[in-house]
Protein backbone atom coordinates (compact mmCIF):
# COMPACT_ATOMS: atom_id res chain seq x y z
CA UNK A 1 0.00 0.00 0.00
CA UNK A 2 3.02 2.68 0.37
CA UNK A 3 3.86 2.13 -2.86
CA UNK A 4 0.87 3.66 -4.26
CA UNK A 5 0.57 6.13 -1.10
CA UNK A 6 3.90 7.36 -2.77
CA UNK A 7 3.51 7.36 -6.38
CA UNK A 8 -0.42 7.61 -7.11
CA UNK A 9 -0.76 11.30 -5.84
CA UNK A 10 2.50 12.25 -7.79
CA UNK A 11 0.92 10.86 -11.41
CA UNK A 12 -2.43 12.88 -10.28
CA UNK A 13 -1.07 15.97 -9.95
CA UNK A 14 1.46 15.90 -12.85
CA UNK A 15 -0.69 13.31 -15.72
CA UNK A 16 -4.11 14.42 -14.31
CA UNK A 17 -3.75 17.82 -13.90
CA UNK A 18 -5.42 17.59 -10.04
CA UNK A 19 -4.32 20.04 -7.65
CA UNK A 20 -2.66 18.68 -4.49
CA UNK A 21 -5.43 19.11 -2.12
CA UNK A 22 -7.78 17.30 -4.60
CA UNK A 23 -5.40 14.25 -5.44
CA UNK A 24 -4.80 14.02 -1.30
CA UNK A 25 -8.54 13.72 -1.18
CA UNK A 26 -8.80 11.15 -3.37
CA UNK A 27 -6.48 9.18 -1.27
CA UNK A 28 -8.57 9.33 0.79
CA UNK A 29 -10.62 6.14 -0.52
CA UNK A 30 -7.48 4.30 0.53
CA UNK A 31 -6.55 5.57 3.55
CA UNK A 32 -9.79 5.34 4.89
CA UNK A 33 -10.89 1.70 4.95
CA UNK A 34 -7.32 1.11 6.72
CA UNK A 35 -9.26 2.60 9.89
CA UNK A 36 -12.68 0.66 9.52
CA UNK A 37 -11.34 -2.74 8.06
CA UNK A 38 -9.54 -3.90 11.22
CA UNK A 39 -12.73 -3.67 13.60
CA UNK A 40 -14.69 -6.18 11.17
CA UNK A 41 -11.25 -8.37 10.49
CA UNK A 42 -11.08 -9.07 14.39
CA UNK A 43 -14.85 -8.99 14.67
CA UNK A 44 -14.96 -11.87 12.02
CA UNK A 45 -12.07 -13.52 13.22
CA UNK A 46 -14.23 -13.33 16.80
CA UNK A 47 -17.15 -15.24 14.97
CA UNK A 48 -14.44 -18.35 13.64
CA UNK A 49 -13.29 -16.94 10.29
CA UNK A 50 -9.58 -18.35 10.35
CA UNK A 51 -6.83 -16.66 10.03
CA UNK A 52 -6.02 -18.00 6.92
CA UNK A 53 -9.27 -16.88 5.12
CA UNK A 54 -8.96 -13.44 6.17
CA UNK A 55 -5.26 -12.98 5.62
CA UNK A 56 -5.85 -14.47 1.92
CA UNK A 57 -8.76 -12.75 0.92
CA UNK A 58 -6.67 -9.33 2.34
CA UNK A 59 -3.98 -10.34 -0.14
CA UNK A 60 -5.87 -11.23 -3.14
CA UNK A 61 -7.96 -7.63 -2.55
CA UNK A 62 -4.49 -6.37 -3.01
CA UNK A 63 -3.71 -8.32 -6.08
CA UNK A 64 -7.05 -7.71 -7.64
CA UNK A 65 -7.24 -3.79 -6.64
CA UNK A 66 -3.64 -2.60 -8.13
CA UNK A 67 -4.88 -4.85 -11.60
CA UNK A 68 -8.12 -2.81 -11.54
CA UNK A 69 -6.04 0.15 -11.15
CA UNK A 70 -4.57 0.01 -14.45
CA UNK A 71 -8.08 1.76 -15.46
CA UNK A 72 -6.20 4.81 -14.46
CA UNK A 73 -5.49 7.70 -17.58
CA UNK A 74 -4.65 11.15 -17.36
CA UNK A 75 -8.62 12.11 -18.37
CA UNK A 76 -9.76 9.66 -16.14
CA UNK A 77 -12.61 10.85 -13.49
CA UNK A 78 -12.34 10.04 -9.86
CA UNK A 79 -15.42 7.88 -9.73
CA UNK A 80 -13.39 5.08 -12.17
CA UNK A 81 -10.75 4.85 -9.67
CA UNK A 82 -13.07 4.80 -6.38
CA UNK A 83 -13.31 0.65 -6.87
CA UNK A 84 -9.84 -0.03 -6.71
CA UNK A 85 -8.51 2.28 -4.52
CA UNK A 86 -11.20 1.22 -1.86
CA UNK A 87 -10.24 -2.62 -2.24
CA UNK A 88 -6.72 -1.94 -1.79
CA UNK A 89 -7.24 -0.12 1.62
CA UNK A 90 -9.44 -2.74 2.21
CA UNK A 91 -7.18 -5.17 1.48
CA UNK A 92 -4.41 -3.48 3.55
CA UNK A 93 -7.01 -2.97 6.75
CA UNK A 94 -7.90 -6.62 6.61
CA UNK A 95 -4.34 -7.51 6.92
CA UNK A 96 -2.77 -5.19 9.56
CA UNK A 97 -4.58 -6.51 12.51
CA UNK A 98 -5.18 -9.98 11.37
CA UNK A 99 -1.00 -10.68 10.60
CA UNK A 100 0.44 -8.88 13.63
CA UNK A 101 -2.53 -11.04 15.99
CA UNK A 102 -1.37 -14.66 14.16
CA UNK A 103 2.41 -13.72 14.44
CA UNK A 104 2.06 -12.85 18.21
CA UNK A 105 0.10 -15.87 18.76
CA UNK A 106 2.92 -17.92 18.17
CA UNK A 107 5.42 -16.29 20.88
CA UNK A 108 5.61 -16.69 24.57
CA UNK A 109 4.47 -13.31 26.35
CA UNK A 110 7.64 -12.57 27.27
CA UNK A 111 8.80 -12.49 23.76
CA UNK A 112 6.00 -10.12 22.69
CA UNK A 113 8.32 -7.12 22.90
CA UNK A 114 10.98 -8.81 20.74
CA UNK A 115 8.48 -10.19 18.10
CA UNK A 116 6.34 -7.34 17.59
CA UNK A 117 10.19 -4.97 17.04
CA UNK A 118 11.47 -7.71 14.51
CA UNK A 119 7.49 -7.23 12.88
CA UNK A 120 8.23 -3.40 12.37
CA UNK A 121 11.54 -3.56 11.24
CA UNK A 122 10.54 -6.00 8.64
CA UNK A 123 7.38 -3.95 7.65
CA UNK A 124 8.96 -0.56 7.76
CA UNK A 125 12.62 -1.86 6.00
CA UNK A 126 10.60 -3.49 3.59
CA UNK A 127 8.51 -0.68 2.64
CA UNK A 128 11.46 1.82 2.27
CA UNK A 129 13.30 -0.70 0.06
CA UNK A 130 10.29 -1.11 -2.34
CA UNK A 131 9.81 2.17 -2.43
CA UNK A 132 12.60 3.04 -3.84
CA UNK A 133 12.80 -0.15 -6.26
CA UNK A 134 9.57 0.63 -7.77
CA UNK A 135 10.80 4.28 -7.98
CA UNK A 136 14.27 2.82 -10.27
CA UNK A 137 12.26 0.68 -12.57
CA UNK A 138 9.29 3.57 -13.03
CA UNK A 139 12.20 5.90 -14.04
CA UNK A 140 13.37 2.99 -16.10
CA UNK A 141 9.97 1.90 -18.04
CA UNK A 142 9.27 5.74 -18.69
CA UNK A 143 12.75 6.08 -20.23
CA UNK A 144 12.26 3.21 -22.54
CA UNK A 145 8.98 5.32 -23.67
CA UNK A 146 10.06 9.12 -23.96
CA UNK A 147 13.79 8.38 -25.28
CA UNK A 148 15.70 10.28 -22.41
CA UNK A 149 16.54 9.32 -18.87
CA UNK A 150 16.60 12.79 -17.88
CA UNK A 151 13.55 13.23 -18.88
CA UNK A 152 12.13 10.09 -17.20
CA UNK A 153 13.30 10.94 -14.08
CA UNK A 154 11.52 14.75 -14.07
CA UNK A 155 8.23 13.15 -15.37
CA UNK A 156 8.20 10.10 -12.86
CA UNK A 157 8.84 13.41 -10.46
CA UNK A 158 5.43 14.79 -11.62
CA UNK A 159 7.35 17.26 -13.79
CA UNK A 160 5.53 17.21 -17.51
CA UNK A 161 5.24 20.80 -18.49
CA UNK A 162 1.89 21.63 -16.86
CA UNK A 163 1.03 19.01 -20.36
CA UNK A 164 -1.28 16.58 -19.69
CA UNK A 165 -0.83 14.63 -22.78
CA UNK A 166 1.62 13.79 -25.24
CA UNK A 167 4.34 11.58 -25.50
CA UNK A 168 5.18 11.93 -21.36
CA UNK A 169 1.78 11.61 -20.25
CA UNK A 170 1.32 8.74 -22.25
CA UNK A 171 4.83 7.44 -21.10
CA UNK A 172 3.66 7.54 -17.56
CA UNK A 173 0.38 6.10 -18.04
CA UNK A 174 2.28 3.29 -20.12
CA UNK A 175 5.09 2.38 -17.71
CA UNK A 176 2.63 2.84 -14.41
CA UNK A 177 0.14 0.46 -16.00
CA UNK A 178 3.27 -2.16 -16.51
CA UNK A 179 4.41 -1.45 -12.62
CA UNK A 180 0.83 -2.31 -11.37
CA UNK A 181 0.39 -5.44 -13.38
CA UNK A 182 3.71 -6.65 -12.35
CA UNK A 183 2.74 -5.58 -8.71
CA UNK A 184 -0.66 -7.62 -9.11
CA UNK A 185 1.08 -10.49 -10.20
CA UNK A 186 3.65 -10.57 -7.32
CA UNK A 187 0.21 -10.45 -4.51
CA UNK A 188 -1.79 -12.99 -6.72
CA UNK A 189 1.52 -15.31 -6.25
CA UNK A 190 1.92 -14.16 -2.43
CA UNK A 191 -1.62 -15.23 -2.21
CA UNK A 192 -1.22 -18.48 -3.07
CA UNK A 193 1.83 -19.01 -1.52
CA UNK A 194 1.05 -17.48 2.28
CA UNK A 195 -2.03 -19.85 1.55
CA UNK A 196 -0.48 -23.10 1.24
CA UNK A 197 1.82 -22.14 4.49
CA UNK A 198 -0.98 -21.43 6.32
CA UNK A 199 -2.61 -24.46 5.87
CA UNK A 200 -3.39 -26.64 8.69
CA UNK A 201 -0.67 -30.41 8.44
CA UNK A 202 -2.16 -32.83 6.19
CA UNK A 203 -4.22 -35.84 8.25
CA UNK A 204 -4.13 -32.92 11.53
CA UNK A 205 -6.91 -31.13 13.31
CA UNK A 206 -6.39 -27.38 13.76
CA UNK A 207 -5.20 -24.05 12.53
CA UNK A 208 -1.59 -23.83 11.23
CA UNK A 209 -1.24 -21.68 14.82
CA UNK A 210 -3.17 -24.17 17.01
CA UNK A 211 -0.65 -27.11 15.67
CA UNK A 212 2.38 -24.91 16.15
CA UNK A 213 1.77 -24.27 19.24
CA UNK A 214 0.77 -27.76 20.09
CA UNK A 215 4.19 -28.98 18.62
CA UNK A 216 5.97 -25.94 21.11
CA UNK A 217 8.57 -28.28 23.34
CA UNK A 218 7.62 -28.53 26.68
CA UNK A 219 8.85 -26.20 29.25
CA UNK A 220 9.34 -25.61 33.11
CA UNK A 221 6.85 -26.95 34.62
CA UNK A 222 6.13 -22.96 36.44
CA UNK A 223 5.67 -21.49 32.80
CA UNK A 224 1.59 -21.42 32.29
CA UNK A 225 0.41 -23.48 29.33
CA UNK A 226 0.19 -20.47 25.96
CA UNK A 227 -2.92 -19.87 24.92
CA UNK A 228 -4.26 -19.31 21.28
CA UNK A 229 -6.48 -16.44 20.21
Amino acid sequence: MSVPLTYLPIYLVGAGGFSPQRAGTVLLLMTAPVLLAPPLAGALANRGVSTRLLITVALAFFAAGNAWLTVLGPDTHVAVIAGPLLMTGLGAGMSFGVADGAAMSLVQPEQAGMATGFLNTMRIGSEAIVIAVYGAVLVSLISTRVGSHDLAARVAAGDLGGATSGTPAAGYTDALHTLLYATATVCALGTTAIALALAPPRGGPGTPVAASASAAPASEETRPPSKVA
